[in-house]
C-alpha cells in the first residue's frame, strides 16, 4: 500500500490536494501467505469445478470510471499455472475492451508484469520511479493509439487496412466505419503474404477509428 501511495503521489505531485480512490483488482480472491502456495491452491479449486477464473472479474463501466490502471500482478509465471494464465488473459481482454490505457513493468519473456512492491526492501524505491518513467512515457509522451500500417489500395467501402494498437501492441483488420467488432492478433500481420501486395501506409495515426473516413 505504501508503494502505491508513493507512486501516486509522484504522478499527480503537482497538484496540491488529492482526492480520490486507488481500486485494487485481484486475479483471485484466495489468500494465503506464500504466493506458490496460493497459486496452487487456485489450480487445484479450478480444476475441481469449485471456482470459477471469471470470478474476479468487474464490468467493463467500472473500468471506465479510472484515468488507467496498473498492472503488477507478479512475475511467478510458471506453464502448469493454466488456470492463472487463463485469468490473466481474461483480465487483458476485459481492459483492452475498456479502452482505459494500462502501464506497468512487463517482463520481457510473457504477458507478466512485475509487482509494484519488491521484495527486497531497499528496491522499491527504485521501483516506484521506473513505474513513474513508464507512466510519464505512456502518458506524456503517448503516441496516438492506432496507427496504420499498410493499406489494400481501394477506397470508399472497399477500403481495408492492418491497424495497431499501440496500447496493446495487437493488430487488426479493420474496415473504416466498422469499428465495434474487430478482432485483435498478437500476430504480425502486416507481414503475412496475404498482404504482401498492400501499400506501406507511412505508419500514420489517429486515436479513434470511430473517426476514420476513406
Amino acid at each position: 500500500m505504501k508503494q502505491l501511495i508513493a507512486l501516486v503521489e509522484k504522478i499527480y505531485q503537482s497538484k496540491q490536494i488529492m482526492s480520490g480512490r486507488l481500486h485494487i483488482y485481484n486475479l483471485f480472491n484466495l489468500q494465503n501467505a506464500s504466493s506458490n502456495i496460493a497459486i496452487n491452491q487456485y489450480e487445484d479449486l479450478v480444476h475441481a469445478g469449485k471456482y470459477d477464473t471469471k470470478e474476479s472479474l468487474v464490468t467493463i463501466g467500472e473500468l471506465q470510471r479510472h484515468p488507467w490502471i496498473l498492472l503488477g500482478w507478479g512475475a511467478n509465471h510458471k506453464r502448469n499455472h493454466v488456470f492463472l494464465l487463463e485469468a490473466k488473459n481474461t483480465w487483458l481482454k476485459l481492459i483492452h475492451d475498456s479502452g482505459i490505457p494500462t502501464f506497468g513493468k512487463h517482463h520481457p519473456n510473457n504477458i507478466d508484469y512485475y509487482h509494484p512492491c519488491p521484495l527486497i526492501a531497499t528496491q522499491r524505491p527504485k521501483m516506484v520511479e521506473e513505474l513513474l518513467e513508464i507512466y510519464k512515457v505512456k502518458f506524456y509522451d503517448k503516441p496516438k493509439r492506432f496507427t496504420f500500417l499498410k493499406w489494400n489500395g481501394e477506397y470508399g467501402d472497399e477500403a481495408k487496412f492492418i491497424v495497431r494498437d499501440n496500447d496493446l501492441n495487437m493488430q487488426s483488420l479493420f474496415t473504416p466505419g466498422i469499428c465495434n467488432d474487430l478482432f485483435w492478433f498478437h500476430s504480425d500481420l502486416a507481414k503475412d503474404k496475404a498482404v504482401s501486395a498492400w501499400v506501406e501506409f507511412g505508419e500514420e495515426s489517429v486515436d479513434d477509428l470511430n473517426e476514420v473516413a476513406f
